[in-house]
């Protein structure tokens, strides 16, 4: 059994510190800023330089709410979810506007379907009805497939699922979406989903886990646990577990202050954050706020991310080779 408080650290360096007011997050070839005051993006490789820039109307923003926002570079699109539609932001032309059941605490997720090739379709998780007040859960999520040039939705299904938090949506290289749903103490659920032609085939693929991360190369992804305590890697589309790490194992040994398990206890695990570093190494969060590098191929832990206080991590994103942002804002390098 490996001793976790022996674990040499991990030094990191932050290459980027983003403004205040600026949405920023993953995006093919690296990651994205959006000026939401001037609709200006900035897309950076993962070492900060920019590749490119372009305007888009963000006047079309409803005031007052934070939308979730992801860019599609190929098509140079912002796509934005509010509480009530999703909204498609072009670098030229009129943004075009999908209206849904409001759902007042979570928006949904949307993306535009990288794997799409002739022209660009929308995939959206939006409300079955609305929820709000003293209902705040719908009674499930939609999936939708849109034509975001004409906002029409070519398809849609009702994913069953029973009283969802909220949903996140990861885009995988070439191929389609990951799609997972939270449920609480109920755990979660994944689906991953593709294009074929202007239908939209999904897959349930079982995993009661939080999908974190997808690499862009491999296409694996990576799962942490919910209402369990194993992590795991899966294999695009046909939902093979080709690694396992059970958290209880792991940290057995490992006691932390203050009773940082989910049960209360003095043994640290997994958190339900975590990202691929490179072809070798991942990362993953901790209840006890710790940042853990693990091997990829046989799970072996290699050490914790050095001075992981000063990044209070709430989202970790994989952007790049050795390349995390975290807290949508901060750019690190992993050494």
């Amino acid at each position: 059994m490996t001793d976790l408080a022996s674990l040499p650290p991990v030094p990191f360096e932050v290459l980027h510190q983003a403004p205040t007011a600026a949405t920023c997050g993953p995006c093919a070839g690296g990651w994205f800023l959006l000026d939401p005051t001037t609709g200006v993006v900035d897309v950076r490789d993962p070492d900060a330089t920019r590749l490119d820039t372009w305007r888009v109307p963000t006047e079309a923003l409803s005031s007052g709410i934070r939308p979730v926002i992801t860019v599609d570079v190929r098509h140079r699109l912002v796509v934005a979810s509010e509480p009530d539609r999703t909204l498609v932001l072009p670098e030229h032309g009129t943004p075009a506007s999908v209206p849904h059941p409001r759902w007042e605490r979570n928006a949904g997720a949307a993306l535009i379907d990288p794997g799409a090739a002739a022209r660009p379709l929308l995939w959206a998780v939006v409300a079955s009805a609305p929820a709000g007040g003293m209902a705040p859960q719908p009674p499930s999520g939609e999936i939708r497939l849109v034509d975001p040039e004409r906002g029409e939705v070519l398809e849609a299904a009702d994913l069953r699922d029973g009283h969802p938090e909220g949903y996140a949506m990861l885009p995988v290289a070439g191929q389609g979406v990951v799609l997972n749903g939270g449920y609480g103490q109920d755990g979660s659920d994944t689906w991953f989903l593709r294009v074929d032609g202007d239908r939209m085939v999904v897959r349930a693929v079982g995993s009661s886990g939080v999908a974190g991360s997808v690499d862009p190369v491999s296409r694996e992804i990576l799962v942490l646990p919910h209402d369990d305590t194993v992590l795991e890697i899966l294999t695009w589309w046909d939902g093979q577990r080709i690694l396992a790490i059970d958290g209880d194992e792991l940290f057995r040994s490992d006691e932390v202050d203050g009773g940082a398990d989910r049960d209360g206890e003095d043994e640290d695990g997994f958190g339900y954050l975590g990202a691929f570093l490179d072809a070798d190494r991942l990362l993953a969060t901790t209840w006890s706020d710790r940042m853990l590098v693990l091997g990829r191929e046989r799970g072996e832990p290699l050490g914790w991310l050095d001075d992981d206080d000063a990044l209070a991590s709430s989202v970790v994103e994989h952007v790049g080779a050795g390349r995390l942002l975290v807290n949508s804002s901060v750019l690190i390098a992993v050494e």
